[in-house]
């Protein structure tokens, strides 16, 4: 198996149509499924996965060990979604007012993998986006900060908010 893929990936390296096309089939899925979280909808994560991959096939030459092909595009498609959301929403978080941020718990256990993305897909995009980060993705407040191009306190009042309203939507209570 490790020598297919390792072929695989060396014949998309240089350009093999079909490798290509194995290629793109052996990582979407997983693209698809992280894309969903940062995504509002399935069409935009599709677009995320979309233009993700354009930018893994112009920088594959530059991916030197074929073992690492998952963690690799699964970093190019989280800087993909990442960057949509510096783009478009940074400014308009960094505008909200503060808010305590005491931590709220989310206990995520009693829900299905769908209601939980569901969830997250009501999620304002920086909430989400922090959200993950943080709590999916292991990142510090600081990391998140930087890589969302916000303030360590807007990515604090942005994860309050998220967990709040995530619990919201989950238990269907309104507080």
């Amino acid at each position: 198996m490790k020598d297919r893929w390792n072929d695989v990936v060396n014949r998309a390296q240089q350009h093999d149509p079909q490798a290509m096309r194995q290629f793109y089939e052996e990582l979407v899925p997983m693209a698809l499924g992280l894309c969903m979280r940062y995504a509002n909808n399935r069409r935009m994560a599709e677009e995320f996965v979309q233009d993700g991959f354009v930018r893994v096939f112009e920088k594959l030459g530059q991916l030197s060990d074929p073992a690492a092909a998952h963690a690799w595009v699964r970093q190019i498609m989280l800087t993909t979604c990442i960057t949509y959301y510096r783009k478009k929403y940074r400014r308009k978080e960094e505008l909200r007012s503060e808010f305590d941020t005491a931590d709220v718990q989310v206990n995520l256990s009693p829900y299905s993998l769908d209601d939980i993305l569901a969830a997250l897909q009501l999620l304002g995009p920086t909430q989400r986006a922090a959200f993950n980060l943080v709590e999916v993705e292991g990142y510090t407040i600081d990391e998140t900060a930087e890589r969302l191009g916000i303030t360590s306190q807007s990515v604090k009042n942005c994860l309050h908010r998220a967990k709040h309203r995530l619990r919201e939507i989950l238990t269907g209570a309104r507080e």
